[in-house]
């Protein structure tokens, strides 16, 4: 990894901002590039905007759909405060998913917004909205490889759908990767998955599959991710907003996303806050590579 930034840095030496788009490989696909530090001993966020793709294949795909534009209203779909009382321990209830979603609200005055909480926050509620938002946030219990998601690793957790007539949802439960990317997501400028693990997957000879991918195939913008566990808690609550007073500004996800995890980084919020967070998206960073 040293090698590689020591290479990039020495054909960049002015001081100004770059952007990056990267498609990682292996390891690679695990690693947090919000935390890395560069040899002139500013954080790698400092000095680059990046965004990830899973992989060549989905490049050319965006690529070639790249001037299309979102038809949809201005609509707002809102996930949080999922109802668990069906599953194990293992899946708490989520107490700062309620305040998150009231904050992401209140900075969409203007939108149409549809919030699903509680026992209305099931598989079939979310998948006959998802098609129709321009923005998809959600707040909740996420999968990666599990028993329960054996064809198409990535859920997220949800309530349970106690009578569906769905066809499509591979579960009752959970919303896999595999639901997501039969849909039409061409209207989705934006998916924010606020869910433990939402940024991992399962690596294959064609990169890493798992919901980033899915949604991306679907027609998704761009896709917020995490690499590890999210922690339920104010700060996390501060930092979302953040990244959506800056995404509203600019509507450049990675952008957005780069300059909120700067502000937590000075105010010393604690790495394991906002570290884990990226984009994968092409489209909002075409332009300016």
């Amino acid at each position: 990894m040293g090698e590689l930034w020591q290479e990039i840095e020495s054909s960049h030496k002015e001081e100004n901002e770059l952007r990056l788009l990267i498609a990682p490989d292996g390891k690679l696909n695990s690693v947090p590039f919000a935390k890395l530090v560069l040899s002139s001993g500013k954080r790698f966020i400092e000095r680059y905007s990046y965004a990830i793709i899973p992989s060549m294949d989905i490049f050319e795909r965006m690529a070639e759909n790249e001037g299309e534009q979102s038809s949809t209203r201005n609509s707002l779909l809102l996930v949080g405060n999922v109802d668990y009382s069906w599953v194990s321990a293992s899946f708490q209830s989520l107490p700062g998913s309620i305040e998150e979603c009231i904050r992401v609200s209140s900075l969409f005055p203007n939108w149409n917004q549809i919030r699903l909480e509680r026992k209305e926050a099931t598989p079939a509620t979310v998948l006959a909205n998802l098609t129709k938002s321009k923005i998809f946030h959600i707040a909740a219990h996420g999968l990666t490889n599990s028993d329960e998601i054996q064809v198409f690793p990535g859920a997220l957790v949800l309530s349970r759908n106690e009578k569906s007539s769905s066809q499509m949802l591979q579960d009752n439960s959970y919303l896999t990767s595999a639901d997501i990317q039969l849909l039409d997501l061409s209207n989705l400028e934006l998916a924010f998955l606020n869910c433990c693990n939402s940024g991992k997957g399962k690596l294959y000879s064609e990169g890493l599959l798992g919901l980033g991918r899915a949604f991306l195939y679907a027609g998704a913008k761009a896709v917020v991710l995490s690499l590890w566990e999210v922690i339920d808690s104010k700060e996390t609550c501060d930092f979302v907003e953040e990244f959506y007073k800056y995404y509203l500004k600019s509507s450049d996800a990675p952008e957005a996303l780069r300059l909120a995890q700067i502000d937590m980084m000075r105010k010393g919020i604690p790495e394991i806050i906002w570290a884990p967070y990226f984009v994968m998206t092409l489209i909002s960073i075409l332009h300016n590579i």
